[in-house]
C-alpha cells in the first residue's frame, strides 16, 4: 500500500478482507460480501482494496465508494484527502449568487447567466476524472436514473458500498410515491370516490394502471 499516502499500518483483520477480495476476483466473482464488526477499520480496507484493484488490473482503473450519508464521506475524507468527494449541487455555496449551486444554477439559467468557477462543477470535474471518488447512496441513485451519461463518463471499474446493508431503504425511499388525500387535494386533483379506488388497489401494478389511466390525466388538465 506504499503508493496512496496513509500513516499507519494495516490491522490484521484488513488484511483479511483483503485477502478475502482478492481470492474472490480470481475466482471470478462480481460481486463479493464482507461482514465486519465496528472498529475493524472497514473504511481503510475500502481504499486498500480500491489500490490493489489498481495495481493488480490497470492503473487507469477507477474505483467509486458509495456511503449511506455525507457524514461517513466526510469521514473518509478526513482521512484519505486524496479521494474526490461529489456531493449534491446545493451543499456547495455559490458566491455569486450567495446560495446553494443547486438554487443558484435555477436562478442562472431563468436570467441567461453562467458561474464562470463553479465550486459544483468543480468538485464533479475531479469526481469523473479521480482514481478514487466518493458519493452517498442518493446521489447516485440520482445519477443512475436521471443522468446515467455522468456515470458512463466516469467509467468506474469497482464499486464498494459502504454500509451496504442500508442501500435498499435508502434506495426505496428515494423512488418511494406516497398516495394520500391530503396530497391529491394539494395537487387539486382530489375526488371522495378516489377513497374506494385507492382502497381497492393491491398491488404495484394496480397502482400504476391507475396513476396512467386516473391521475395523470387529471393532472393534466
Amino acid at each position: 500500500m506504499s503508493s496512496i499516502p496513509l500513516d499507519f499500518t494495516p490491522r490484521y483483520q484488513q488484511t483479511q478482507i483483503l485477502d478475502f477480495v482478492q481470492s474472490s476476483i480470481k475466482d471470478g466473482k462480481k460481486f463479493i460480501m464482507v461482514d465486519a464488526p465496528t472498529g475493524v477499520g472497514k473504511s481503510y480496507a475500502a481504499i486498500m482494496i480500491a489500490e490493489w484493484y489498481r495495481r493488480e488490473h490497470s492503473k487507469k482503473a477507477k474505483t467509486d465508494i458509495i456511503t449511506n450519508t455525507k457524514i461517513l464521506q466526510d469521514q473518509y475524507i478526513k482521512d484519505f484527502q486524496f479521494a474526490a468527494n461529489l456531493k449534491g449541487k446545493n451543499n456547495y455555496w455559490c458566491r455569486s449568487q450567495g446560495m446553494g449551486c443547486g438554487d443558484a444554477q435555477v436562478i442562472n439559467k431563468a436570467s441567461d447567466k453562467r458561474c464562470h468557477a463553479c465550486p459544483h462543477k468543480i468538485a464533479q470535474t475531479k469526481f469523473l476524472r479521480s482514481p478514487i471518488s466518493l458519493a452517498n447512496f442518493h446521489l447516485v441513485t440520482a445519477y443512475s436514473m436521471y443522468s446515467p451519461d455522468m456515470l458512463i463518463e466516469r467509467d468506474s471499474k469497482l464499486l464498494i458500498i459502504d454500509e451496504a446493508h442500508a442501500f435498499e431503504e435508502t434506495f426505496c425511499d428515494f423512488i418511494m410515491s406516497t398516495y394520500s388525500e391530503r396530497s391529491l387535494k394539494i395537487l387539486d386533483v382530489w375526488h371522495e370516490w378516489m377513497e374506494r379506488d385507492l382502497d381497492s388497489i393491491s398491488s404495484l401494478t394496480e397502482l400504476s394502471d391507475w396513476t396512467r389511466d386516473v391521475l395523470v390525466p387529471l393532472l393534466e388538465q
